[in-house]
């Protein structure tokens, strides 16, 4: 069988076994089962959202992400076990199971389409798919397919290991295929060969956007890549030889990657070179169909990073300020979340998703309630001091704030005590009653290992030392906020100087300052916009239309559904304003091509159908 022939499939619903899974935020292997098995933003997107109603809102402050992922809000507290479609239209990002766009009764009410009932509600609203990376590929689900080829099946009649053009990860010691037990239904991909890559990206966007998908997710803005770290993959995943899986448990010795086996220790330097090739390979690939890429790093690295802001990419920072899926506990590392902040800060054209995972410090609380799991108190064995939920909550967000850029729209803040069944829109997130306004300068750190950023309207302060520290207003004085009085900022006094005890977070109102910094009377000018082309679907001819809110210089080009160049519609300098390109495809065949029009910091585009 040629590889080409081989066809994407889906597998329908997860048998709800459980599995054994060491680490709580990889639940997600059992989660996504039930959804798009085989498959696999353009622009950034103005912060100002528009009611459903039309009435202008306020801008985010924290602008705030959602993870959802498998059978949501199953057995969390949720009255009748489904999620809110009005609650997750108030997040500025989704990360979704595929399946989750369409119909399925884990949304409230069951709208035909999820994803246009949120769209509705948020038309800004970004939202993102999940899919596995190229290191691996989906080989059983729950249950395992019945009759036919999977994709799986077909690659090994012509890309098995022994074939001469092998694609799949081989066992150092036994020889054999590779299955993930973190992620049993997933197989070791050679994630060092370059035609396996390219086939993963190609089938992931036909089986996702192409013109018949398979799982229809069209209308999203791109996808989450999970499995995507440049660091202890394969050494950390145990491999287990397919003739030893027994579909729960591995009866041999584990085995690891030949390719990145050394004699007598992990190549860790390899496998993140191939992984940093992928991602300068997937970026592009699916910015050209007006799609972005967010990978899950796990932890940034500085070189990540680089290749992020060059491409413009983006990253999902699994283990972010709080990592207590790794600990097991609050606090963290100092010197972990030093480096969290710093890879914050230095995100340009990258934007982070910085991910907060508190749930395996909350010990027999567990996942199984609802908000109020936030008021559980934690303690930390070594000093014996507690905080609850709550607390541990603010320490991220304020933390957050130290290193986002609102000018840049360069991360998106996550946090959950859920894992990912859940995740709650929490009144922090709402600007009417937490706004600063824009940031004054970066953050800087005090001599007593305190942070401090200045904003229009006030200042945020975090400890991450194990000390109290006193902290002193610069300028004038300001009432202190915390999760227990945020609402009421005139009920708390304004003070010049106040004690912030270790590893928390406050907020500083400015005296004589109110909230809701950003505050738009009417509806504003539109940011850069690539208009839908007229007609759609076209014979010979279409007309372009673009907005660019100040003068730019401006590529305007057309791709196939491969992602070769078709034309140069534009590339010169465009005064403000709208403008319109004619696009004649007389001489091309019929099928589906994309429009992608560049700035210097933005980029867009949109499908376009082509009959004879």
């Amino acid at each position: 069988m040629n590889t080409a022939d081989v066809k994407t499939e889906m597998v329908g619903k997860s048998d709800g076994k459980r599995h054994p899974q060491p680490k709580v935020c990889l639940v997600r292997s059992l989660l996504y089962g039930v959804a798009f098995v085989h498959l696999w933003l353009g622009p950034a997107f103005a912060q100002t959202n528009e009611s459903s109603a039309g009435e202008a809102s306020i801008a985010p402050f924290i602008p705030a992400a959602a993870v959802l992922y498998g059978p949501i809000a199953n057995n969390t507290g949720r009255p009748n076990n489904c999620y809110p479609i009005e609650e997750a239209a108030k997040f500025s990002l989704l990360d979704l199971s595929p399946y989750l766009v369409g119909r399925t009764t884990r949304w409230c009410g069951t709208p035909d389409r999820a994803l246009d009932a949120i769209r509705a509600l948020n038309p800004n609203s970004i939202i993102l798919v999940y899919h596995f990376g190229p290191g691996q590929i989906k080989w059983t689900g729950f249950p395992a397919p019945a009759g036919g080829d999977s994709i799986y099946q077909a690659l090994r009649a012509t890309h098995g290991l022994d074939k001469p053009d092998p694609w799949f990860e081989q066992g150092h010691h036994s020889g054999d295929y590779l299955v993930d037990m973190y992620y049993p239904v997933n197989m070791a991909m050679k994630l060092s060969h370059p035609d396996w890559r390219r086939f993963w990206r190609e089938k992931t966007w036909e089986g996702f956007w192409g013109p018949n998908p398979l799982m229809d997710v069209r209308g999203t803005d791109g996808i989450l890549v999970d499995g995507s770290q440049a660091h202890a993959a394969y050494s950390h995943y145990p491999l287990c030889p397919l003739s030893q899986w027994t579909g729960s448990s591995c009866t041999g010795p584990r085995d690891t990657a030949a390719t990145y086996w050394t004699p007598g220790r992990w190549n860790d330097a390899l496998w993140g070179q191939h992984m940093l090739q992928a991602v300068s390979e997937i970026v592009p690939f699916f910015k050209a169909r007006g799609l972005e890429a967010m990978f899950n790093v796990w932890r940034l690295q500085p070189n990540y990073l680089d290749l992020l802001n060059q491409v413009g990419g983006w990253a999902m920072e699994e283990c972010g300020f709080i990592c207590a899926v790794i600990q097991r506990r609050f606090p963290p590392n100092p010197r972990h979340w030093e480096e969290r902040l710093n890879m914050l800060r230095s995100a340009r054209r990258a934007k982070i998703m910085n991910t907060n995972v508190l749930v395996d410090a909350l010990g027999p609380a567990g996942p199984g309630k609802g908000i109020e799991i936030l008021d559980t108190l934690i303690s930390d064995p070594t000093t014996g001091r507690t905080w609850r939920g709550w607390d541990v909550l603010w320490f991220a967000m304020t933390s957050f704030l130290l290193g986002y850029e609102p000018r840049l729209q360069n991360a998106y803040f996550h946090f959950t005590a859920w894992g990912y069944r859940d995740c709650y829109w929490l009144d922090e997130y709402d600007p009417r009653y937490l706004h600063l306004g824009l940031p004054r300068d970066t953050a800087r750190k005090l001599a007593s290992g305190a942070w401090e950023r200045e904003f229009e309207r006030g200042w945020v302060w975090v400890n991450p030392t194990h000390n109290d520290i006193t902290i002193t207003v610069p300028q004038d004085s300001a009432r202190i906020l915390n999760h227990y009085n945020f609402k009421n900022p005139d009920s708390v006094p304004a003070i010049t100087q106040f004690v912030l005890r270790a590893w928390t977070g406050v907020v500083g109102l400015r005296a004589g300052m109110t909230m809701a910094g950003i505050e738009k009377p009417g509806k504003t000018p539109p940011g850069l916009t690539l208009y839908p082309n007229e007609p759609n679907p076209f014979h010979h001819t279409t007309t372009i239309r673009f907005f660019i809110p100040q003068p730019e210089h401006v590529i305007l080009k057309v791709f196939d559904a491969f992602g070769r160049e078709i034309a140069t519609l534009a590339d010169e300098q465009k005064q403000a304003g709208e403008h319109s390109v004619v696009f004649d495809a007389q001489n091309l065949p019929a099928g589906l091509y994309f429009v992608q029009m560049r700035t210097r910091n933005n980029a867009t585009g949109r499908s376009m159908m082509v009959v004879k």
